[in-house]
């Protein structure tokens, strides 16, 4: 990735779309590695899979082959579990994050963002929601069909968050919460399409100025 401003800044024109796809190999290839594999001895995580999905097409729609609507997620969950049983419990308990970048507050144009949801270039993974459900934070696990409802089912909306929020935690970094604006469109991730499995996902992301231009402005 060639980044035409000096460090600190970065910037480049695809780095929204391959920033978290890198971060994902790198931990992947971590997962692997004798010290975290001591880690999952000792917290009898051995049998966990540890999957990641790299999507095309994201800016057209996800709709093709390739794209995160696709069939290509589910059938390797179908590959990897030997039963619907199985395939149901893998999903009940696996989590999701779905990952991309952020907008980070403008010094120009703050008040395009909600006052306390103004997430800072180098202050941590930022958190996404939105009360449109144009992200998968907070989306309720009720609306896979394969769950009963209970009058339990609100208390789910937090645990995404919560669990993310403790992971980034022990890797020794900070979160950031950012609400859209409900008077203002919003964008959206392959976060709410791979959310339809009924797996738990939130959508967390790194805060970029000039998320939806050709050069995007990165801090790192």
């Amino acid at each position: 990735m060639t980044s035409y401003v000096q460090s600190p800044l970065t910037g480049n024109v695809p780095i929204d779309t391959r920033l978290s796809s890198f971060c994902a190999v790198e931990a992947l290839i971590e997962s692997v590695s004798p010290e975290s594999q001591a880690v999952s001895d000792a917290q009898d995580a051995t049998s966990n899979v540890n999957v990641i999905a790299l999507f095309n097409h994201e800016e057209v729609g996800s709709v093709s082959s390739t794209g995160a609507e696709s069939s290509l997620l589910p059938s390797l969950l179908n590959r990897l579990s030997p039963t619907p049983q199985t395939l149901h419990q893998s999903i009940a308990r696996s989590f999701l994050i779905s990952s991309d970048m952020s907008h980070g507050v403008h010094p120009n144009y703050a008040s395009k963002h909600e006052e306390n949801h103004r997430p800072q270039l180098n202050r941590g993974v930022v958190i996404k929601s939105n009360a449109k459900q144009r992200y998968s934070t907070g989306q309720r696990i009720s609306r896979c069909p394969r769950i009963e409802i209970s009058k339990e089912l609100p208390l789910l909306d937090a645990i995404g968050s919560f669990l993310i929020k403790r992971l980034i935690s022990k890797r020794g970094g900070s979160a950031q919460e950012y609400e859209a604006r409900n008077d203002m469109r919003c964008g959206s991730t392959v976060g709410p399409f791979l959310s339809k499995m009924g797996v738990r996902t939130v959508d967390v992301g790194l805060a970029q100025l000039r998320c939806a231009s050709s050069d995007k402005v990165l801090l790192i």
